[in-house]
């Protein structure tokens, strides 16, 4: 990993892998790490060499305050030069360098105009579709062939700095609002395009904050933001948490609200489609927000709660919240157990978690109850745990009895019988289940645990197993695999003779087959 250039505000690395890879970190936000990588990964989150990049800029301070020195001792240098030219030498070469290079006119308007000199809107987007439309490859923008915002960034910030807010809003709302647009023309695999659209949105939403702008002004990018939400394909969440950072007052919620009512309506009308009923469950969940920040709507926020709690079990789990919250565990509790009723099929574990903590005061057996359920969905161990402590020894043994039957009813939990067994110390129950999965997987997942308190039946299984499980495929992974289960057979101490033995005869079994063999060699 390569460092290339360091400023302030960015820092630019090449990093190694299969090819050489361009790592940008933005440094301009304060709460969140931008960067990007030319590397395709995509899984969400940042990629190996953009954490390499971070880790080394952590490590090597050195050598970014050097890069960072460098561009410091350019600058002064030019700066001492500027100072020395003349005022007619300096105007001529700023005339020819913005007729060469539009950019820079657009910086250097941004820096000079007075704040109702700006552009429309409809020419910044212009512009930024310009980008798009030369980047073309066939009506798509393939994987590395990455847009430049940066010139515009780069003048949206200097009209910030210089307090012409509004026109650096509009900079910003072009950029996302084509990239929100456009995003299905692009190959977006390293997230490249949703960070910068991230980027301008937070920064045009700081942009009309530091504007002032109040009444009616408001009203109006409140009404945008949620119509941007409305029809966003891509970005709708973000659209939404925009709303709720730029919603402040009882004013702007009040506005919201009363967007809200006829979609809701509309929505609910075809809630036989899923599609509409996700979005209808979307949009009543975001009145519940709402209504829930205005003091004066309270009946009206327990109206829609019990107009549609049975509607979706989020909703509903919303609505027993808000009834505990307001004292009436009674009702929260009706109204979560109705959810379990009303929506059988789903795992819906926010609501057992609910019920839990109502009934562990109040109701112990269905405390227990509540504790198998959440086991049973989530196989999350801690309230395995729980259940076991809130039990006595009857009341277990049963318990562990409908745990076995379950996860061994549904024929592909059968680590987790094990893991049960192991637990509560049923050792022999345990080896019983591993040996019959039959399984080299298995007898090594276990190895630790059951090999020493059963070497004989330990070392028989995998003797048994290791032959075929030699023979079923080729090449150096799986050599290495099957030299794994001999280490671990090596492990069991008293069959060193039989060990042995099987190592000649797979020696001599594989012998024309030598990357075995030169796997085999440190055994």
């Amino acid at each position: 990993m390569t460092i290339k250039s360091a400023t302030p505000a960015r820092v630019t690395a090449t990093v190694s892998g299969t090819r050489d890879y361009r790592v940008e970190i933005d440094l301009r936000a304060e709460k969140m790490i931008y960067a990007t990588c030319t590397c395709p990964y995509d899984w969400g989150g940042h990629c190996k060499h953009i954490v390499a990049t971070l880790l080394a800029i952590n490590d090597d301070d050195g050598e970014v305050e050097r890069l960072v020195q460098s561009s410091s001792i350019k600058r002064q240098s030019l700066e001492g030069l500027l100072n020395s030219v003349q005022v007619e030498e300096l105007r001529r070469f700023l005339e020819q360098e913005i007729e060469r290079t539009p950019e820079m006119g657009e910086r250097f308007r941004a820096y000079f105009s007075k704040a109702d000199d700006g552009r429309p809107l409809a020419e910044y987007k212009a512009e930024v579709e310009s980008l798009f439309d030369q980047a073309y490859d066939h009506g798509f923008i393939p994987y590395g062939e990455e847009l430049d915002f940066e010139p515009l960034i780069d003048m949206a910030g200097i009209y910030f700095q210089k307090g012409n807010f509004m026109e650096a809003a509009k900079v910003y709302r072009a950029i996302f609002e084509t990239i929100d647009e456009r995003l299905e023309d692009v190959d977006d695999s390293d997230e490249n395009y949703s960070m910068e659209f991230t980027f301008c949105l937070e920064s045009f939403l700081g942009s009309i904050v530091q504007a002032g702008i109040r009444g009616d002004n408001k009203r109006a990018y409140i009404e945008y933001l949620f119509a941007r939400y409305r029809e966003s394909e891509y970005f709708a969440d973000e659209f939404r948490d925009a709303l709720d950072k730029f919603c402040t007052s009882d004013e702007d919620f009040e506005c919201w609200r009363e967007l809200l009512k006829p979609q809701i309506q509309k929505q609910v009308s075809g809630e036989e489609d899923f599609h509409k009923r996700y979005h209808a469950q979307e949009l009543i969940s975001m009145q519940i927000h709402v209504l829930s920040r205005l003091k004066e709507a309270h009946a009206e926020l327990y109206a829609l709660l019990e107009q549609f709690y049975r509607f979706d079990d989020k909703i509903g789990l919303m609505y027993a919240r808000q009834l505990l919250k307001d004292g009436d565990r009674k009702r929260a509790m009706e109204v979560a157990e109705e959810c379990l009723t009303l929506f059988p099929d789903y795992a819906l574990r926010d609501v057992w978690e609910f019920l839990c903590e109502i009934f562990r005061q109040e109701h112990p057996q269905k405390y227990k109850d509540a504790l198998l359920s959440l086991f049973f969905q989530s196989r999350d161990w801690k309230y395995y745990q729980q259940l076991k402590a809130v039990c006595s020894q009857d009341d277990w043994s049963g318990f562990l009895q409908q745990m076995l039957d379950h996860f061994a009813r549904t024929g592909h939990d059968n680590d987790t019988v094990v893991d049960i067994y192991l637990s509560d110390q049923m050792y022999e129950e345990a080896l019983q289940e591993v040996l019959g999965q039959e399984s080299l997987y298995c007898l090594r997942r276990y190895h630790y645990k059951l090999a020493s308190l059963y070497p004989k039946q330990y070392f028989k299984a995998y003797q048994e197993l290791i032959f075929p499980f030699a023979g079923k495929e080729t090449g150096r992974r799986h050599y290495r695999e099957v030299v794994s289960c001999l280490q671990r057979m090596k492990e069991i101490e008293g069959f060193e003779r039989e060990f042995r033995e099987i190592l000649k005869m797979l020696r001599e079994k594989h012998k024309r087959q030598p990357a075995f063999i030169d796997e085999m060699k440190n055994l």
